[in-house]
């Protein structure tokens, strides 16, 4: 139903996942398609948690795996605010990904007198 609520009332759906910190969808079918689920909840709000609570009584979390918010092939790689800490992971992560990449962001520099 939250599809449908979507496709009909798109404002109060997205109104109501932008500010959350969790969403579940419950009753749902053992293996069922929760892909849809997951990219309307992603399209809200990146940072959401997402549980998954099923007919049998059983729950799971997300554990689909989202692309990067931004291009790590392009010629220069632009990271916008918002997504400045899941760079920052990634690049701590696995910073041989970047070697030799032009990487663009806003910062900010603290001098101190010395």
């Amino acid at each position: 139903t939250i599809m449908a609520y979507n496709a009909n009332m798109r404002n109060l759906v997205m109104d109501k996942l932008v500010g959350a910190q969790m969403v579940v969808f419950n009753r749902l079918e053992k293996g069922a398609d929760v892909m849809p689920l997951h990219k309307l909840a992603r399209a809200a709000n990146r940072r959401i948690d997402i549980l998954y609570d099923y007919t049998d009584g059983s729950t799971s979390f997300d554990e689909i795996e989202d692309p990067l918010p931004f291009d790590i092939n392009a010629p220069v790689i632009q990271v916008k605010d918002e997504d400045y800490a899941l760079f920052y992971r990634d690049v701590s992560e696995e910073p041989k990904k970047y070697d030799g990449k032009t990487v663009s962001f806003k910062g900010q520099v603290a001098m101190l007198r010395r």
